[in-house]
């Protein structure tokens, strides 16, 4: 809500603005294509490595080696 109120705007990356040019559908790729979703990295939730998180902590490794 911070990066709301605060009115941050950023760019539509390229390969998702020009019509989808470039842009990979990530329902065709099993559901996840690494690629530029935003024109810079954001961050808004920091996990621990407790319970639950410490499972999404796992999770989003996986994604991200992926």
């Amino acid at each position: 809500m911070q990066a709301v109120n605060d009115g941050v705007m950023l760019d539509i990356p390229k390969n998702i603005s020009q019509q989808n040019i470039g842009y990979l559908y990530p329902h065709d790729f099993g559901g996840y294509v690494k690629q530029n979703y935003l024109c810079k990295p954001l961050k808004f939730v920091e996990l621990k490595d407790i319970g639950y998180e410490q499972k999404m902590n796992e999770w989003n490794k996986k994604i991200k080696e992926i």
